[in-house]
């Protein structure tokens, strides 16, 4: 076996590799610019995701708000058989709604005059309800739990979109 020591040449570089590493602590500019571009593209990436799965957040919420509303209304309704409860969607600002007691029997909401059993409840900024089939923007709840109209409600925000429907003969709120 032979064991001649490398030639000089070899072990000038080794030894400038050598003390190279001892001097060096950390990164180089290059080693860093590089981790913060893919840091970047990363972010870049996962902001579109995050804006849609916020989305479908805030429509899932708002959808389940106005369903335990309906359902409170329903209930109330069923339990006063000779009042009715509705849910009153605030045309202005598309993303109110609240609960009242048709204290006048007109069968619609009137400002000031019917009371209201749960103040409005408003959906988050960006979330709106469209309304199909909804007459005078309520939903009215007989003792029986029918409704007098039924009709479809879109909670939409972005282009995430979420349908409660009102069957008016037997009051089922349901979402789609």
């Amino acid at each position: 076996m032979n064991c001649s020591p490398l030639p000089k040449r070899d072990h000038r570089a080794a030894r400038f590799l050598i003390n190279r590493l001892d001097r060096t602590g950390g990164f180089t500019t290059m080693e860093l610019m590089i981790a913060v571009a893919v840091v970047g593209i990363l972010a870049a990436a996962a902001i579109p995701i995050s804006s849609g799965m916020m989305n479908r957040i805030e429509v899932s919420s708002g959808v389940t708000h106005l369903l335990s509303i309906m359902r409170l209304a329903q209930t109330k309704a069923t339990a006063n058989p000779r009042v009715h409860y509705g849910v009153y969607l605030d045309p202005a600002t598309l993303n109110r709604a609240l609960i009242f007691e048709d204290s006048n029997g007109n069968r619609q909401y009137d400002d000031g005059v019917d009371e209201i059993f749960r103040p409005y409840y408003t959906l988050a900024n960006g979330t709106a309800v469209q309304f199909t089939g909804v007459v005078n923007n309520k939903i009215l709840f007989r003792g029986d739990g029918s409704a007098e109209d039924g009709g479809d409600l879109d909670v939409v925000r972005g282009g995430a979109k979420r349908r409660l429907s009102v069957d008016a003969p037997t009051g089922k709120v349901v979402v789609q």
